[in-house]
């Protein structure tokens, strides 16, 4: 068996059969393989919305990390497609399965092949696919973040590394169904909501829990709509929003070259107090209020006719 795992990897190392190397990795981590096959990495070339990106714009950029094992200058098939990102994308590396201390499968054990642990292996290969910059930087003066996770986790100071949010331990064993932006108990979990009013003002307190980056992170359309609704003395309907989000307009940084840049960042970096006003002129009608995440396919010309991938309630109320 080590022979032949050591044989395997100096294919891999040199491209030929990672598909092979991959099915042995299955085999004997069928636990951590069953997981990660739930997971978005798996479905990263496959899932339906990006799927529909990828038709409309065929780039690339988008192919070197949502089917890493394939030539992005083609489209991605077979094996390399209904994989995604597989373990051999994140573990090995020059012949050698690399890893971090905490991914250790019972430290007593030795591994049948040369194993590299490093302490910075998670946040360096997280951030390889998880923060990177638009695709058109031959015409930009100055580099723009079109993901910024890493970089928001460094601001922030956060001592906690993105394992140990995204990987949960269970059962002594680092999980690979890297739960995220699709996973809805995760998102629920992030955010603590309350509301209280002053006449016609609806006031809500966001407090994000052991978040270590914006809360939204990554696609840069992402976002949190937070709603009120109520009702004038005479029936009629009355509503406010506010957007927690990445704001963006054009900028021409060189002759002839319009880019897309940030013009304002309204996200969560901590607890926010947020101020809904309503016209009601009868302050004891209720308002209905509501906290959605939303993941944005295309946006529109305004905020509120964006085409939607996706949405979670993660919290409503009502104040009497």
């Amino acid at each position: 068996m080590q022979a032949a795992l050591l044989g395997l990897l100096a294919l891999a190392s040199a491209s030929l059969d990672r598909e092979a190397l991959e099915r042995g990795c299955e085999e004997c981590h069928a636990t951590t393989a069953a997981e990660w096959r739930e997971s978005f990495h798996r479905k990263a070339y496959t899932n339906a919305a990006y799927v529909r990106a990828l038709k409309a714009e065929p780039r690339p950029f988008c192919r070197r990390c949502h089917a890493p094992e394939a030539d992005p200058q083609a489209a991605a098939t077979g094996w390399q497609a209904e994989s995604g990102v597989a373990c051999v994308t994140c573990h090995v590396r020059d012949g050698k399965v690399v890893t971090g201390h905490s991914f250790a499968y019972g430290q007593q054990k030795k591994a049948p092949h040369v194993v590299l642990r490093e302490d910075s292996f998670a946040t360096t290969v997280c951030r390889s696919c998880h923060e990177f910059g638009f695709p058109d930087a031959i015409l930009r003066e100055r580099r723009e973040l079109m993901q910024s996770t890493f970089s928001e986790h460094k601001a922030m100071g956060e001592h906690r590394s993105c394992v140990d949010c995204h990987m949960p331990l269970l059962d002594k064993q680092r999980s690979h169904r890297f739960p995220g932006g699709h996973d809805d108990d995760l998102l629920r979990g992030a955010l603590k909501v309350s509301a209280k009013r002053d006449g016609a003002v609806l006031q809500l307190a966001l407090h994000p829990k052991q978040v270590g980056h914006a809360l939204p992170t990554g696609d840069l359309f992402r976002r949190l709509v937070v709603t009120a609704q109520s009702q004038t003395s005479d029936g009629k309907p009355v509503h406010a929003e506010q957007y927690l989000q990445r704001y963006f307009g054009t900028e021409q940084q060189r002759p002839g070259s319009f880019v897309r840049v940030q013009t304002s960042d309204t996200r969560l970096y901590g607890p926010a107090l947020l101020q809904l006003s309503l016209p009601l002129s009868d302050s004891r009608s209720p308002i209905h209020w509501q906290v959605r995440y939303q993941r944005v396919a295309h946006p529109g010309q305004t905020e509120a006719v964006a085409v939607l991938d996706g949405e979670v309630l993660l919290y409503q109320g009502v104040t009497p």
